[in-house]
């Protein structure tokens, strides 16, 4: 058993071991592959045939992962993690957490995994910190994984220019991150808004356009004003996918989440006020099932905390994670419309800003909470939570 260096590349649909690593181990090759590998900044990929081996990998849990590892000689340059701030390290302190990579020590990965295998690993049910530098502490079944971008991040110094052995010139640029003001925006949550997109290039841009003003027109033409608010609708795809219940793997995340919470009582406890808060106000409400079948889909969405400890009033929120879906079926993001941007664009924003000498913002508190979905809707955001908070959860079929 060897300790060893990973690099999650989700960006890469292959997983790869160098070579030096391979030999090491001994793995003996079980398949070879042709690849055609595009890299930054070329239009033509480079054609190559890469030996392929199989690597027992034991998470922090002590369960096995058998990868299926395509053979390359070079993996990436060194690197260093991001340096943290003295506010990032006491909270990271605070919280008990431990990062799987010492800032003050190079990493030299000898293994990246991309999509086909790092799914799993990131499967984790453990509670997600936004740290004031803008960095996530992201759980994972390998430890906390440092990702995000630290904010006013101002270039120090770029390193000679290197090549490496496939003769690709590299330029290593150096980072000196000062402290952050903390990120509100949704985009925070990119794993779970991003997940099920469809991107749009060349002569699609028309066909984007087409299905954006049918979406809009489906949102005037369903959207109703009641006493209590408004009431809106789903922009569901006419793809004609089934939308499984996804109970099981609801269940299973319900699960994990309450056994990660319940080494924080409080935090457990805070949990729970959120739920009951939305069910006094009306924001949720309680299924009650029955022996007819439903005349509409139903699904199930898991949920998790998100700790944002700097904000002065929401400094945990729930969120509810509509792009997740058992293996080869679908989830709810991958049969709804995105839908048009229509937020203002902000440079227009900050121009209106400089004409004044006055300026007043406002926000408003819990702004998607505000809006109301409308009932024949609102099976598909179907969740699980627990009645006693000091028994395992369970739930009847």
């Amino acid at each position: 058993m060897k300790e060893v260096e990973i690099l999650l590349d989700t960006g890469a649909d292959r997983s790869f071991i160098s070579g030096k690593l391979a030999n090491e181990l001994n793995l003996p090759n079980i398949d070879s592959v042709d690849l055609s590998v595009y890299t930054f900044g070329n239009k033509a990929p480079r054609h190559q045939k890469c030996e392929v081996c199989e690597l027992q990998l034991w998470d922090n849990q002590g369960n096995i992962h058998s990868l299926s590892l395509c053979i390359t000689d070079v993996i990436t340059e060194k690197g260093r993690q991001a340096r943290l701030t003295s506010e990032d390290q006491k909270y990271l302190q605070q919280q008990g957490i431990t990062l799987t990579k010492s800032e003050k020590t190079l990493t030299n990965p000898q293994v990246l995994l991309g999509c086909d295998t790092l799914c799993p690993l990131l499967n984790c049910a453990g509670t997600l910190h936004v740290l004031k530098s803008g960095l996530f502490a992201i759980p994972s079944k390998l430890g906390y994984l440092l990702s995000g971008k630290q904010e006013l991040c101002q270039r120090k110094r770029i390193t000679d220019t290197k090549v490496n052995d496939s003769g690709e010139k590299t330029t290593i640029a150096q980072l000196n991150a000062q402290e952050a003001a903390e990120l509100e925006r949704w985009d925070r949550y990119w794993s779970l808004d991003t997940c099920g997109i469809e991107e749009f290039t060349g002569t699609k841009n028309a066909e984007k356009s087409h299905v954006n003003e049918e979406v809009e027109k489906f949102f005037n033409d369903t959207i109703e004003k009641r006493s209590d608010g408004y009431y809106v609708r789903l922009p569901f795809k006419d793809s004609g996918e089934t939308l499984p219940t996804n109970k099981s793997l609801a269940y299973s995340r319900l699960i994990s989440v309450v056994n990660t919470l319940q080494k924080d009582p409080k935090l457990l406890e805070q949990y729970h006020g959120v739920f009951q808060e939305q069910l006094e106000k009306g924001i949720i409400e309680e299924v009650v099932e029955n022996d007819k079948e439903s005349s509409t889909p139903i699904h199930y969405l898991p949920h998790q905390p998100v700790i944002t400890p700097l904000k002065e009033t929401t400094k945990l929120r729930i969120v509810f994670d509509a792009s997740s879906h058992c293996k080869g079926q679908t989830s709810l993001n991958d049969i709804l419309h995105q839908g048009p941007l229509i937020l203002p664009e902000l440079y227009g924003i900050l121009l209106r800003f400089r004409m004044k000498n006055f300026v007043v913002t406002a926000d408003v508190e819990k702004a998607f909470l505000q809006v109301r979905l409308n009932e024949c809707d609102r099976d598909v955001t179907r969740c699980l939570w627990i009645r006693d908070r000091n028994r395992p959860p369970w739930v009847t079929t």
